[in-house]
This record gives C-alpha cells, sequence and structure tokens, in this order.
C-alpha cells in the first residue's frame, strides 16, 4: 500500500465512523453519549466531521485530489443544500417529513 492509498483508507474509516455517530445520534438522541464519557453524540458527530477533513487536508496537500476554487466548492456547497433543501420539501410532501416541534 502506498502513502495516496493509506490515506484513502484513513478517509474511508473517517466517513463510516461519522455515520456510526450519526446512526447513534438518530437512535439515542443527539445529546445521549456513552456511559461514562462526557461527549454527546452531538460533539461526536462533529468530531469525526473534523478527522474528515483533516485526512482531505492529507490528501489534497500531498496533490492526491484536486485543489479547487473557493468560487468552485462555494458552488458545490450552495448546490448540495438546495438539493437537500428540495428532497426534505418532496419529503414533506409525502408525508413521511414533520417539521420539528417548536
Amino acid at each position: 500500500m502506498n502513502k495516496k492509498e493509506h490515506l484513502l483508507v484513513c478517509l474511508t474509516e473517517e466517513c463510516g465512523e461519522v455515520i456510526q455517530v450519526a446512526d447513534k445520534g438518530l437512535r439515542f438522541g443527539t445529546s445521549d453519549s456513552y456511559p461514562d464519557e462526557d461527549t454527546t453524540n452531538a460533539y461526536n458527530i462533529v468530531k469525526e466531521y473534523i478527522e474528515i477533513t483533516a485526512v482531505m487536508d492529507m490528501l489534497l496537500d500531498e496533490g492526491f485530489l484536486p485543489q479547487l476554487s473557493d468560487n468552485q466548492a462555494n458552488e458545490i456547497f450552495i448546490a448540495k443544500q438546495k438539493r437537500v433543501l428540495e428532497f426534505m420539501e418532496y419529503a414533506r410532501s409525502r408525508g413521511t417529513l414533520q417539521d420539528d416541534p417548536e
């Protein structure tokens, strides 16, 4: 295994950890925590996200992934948020998404 492959495996592992802790947030609540631990599921989701960005930065710094301009990154970011909101509205219209209670 070379450095690129190693970092890509690290990236997939970190993505899996986000999945795991997000699922725990859904199952037990974001304010819940493991017994005898001080961090919540919400904190752990953010922690795992930061760890993904750390590995992504390493991949970018090594030139294994393309550096996007701020404008390109912003366009992708905005487009993703727009798609998520559109699908949330669709789910709401299908009765599978309810608004959070106030």
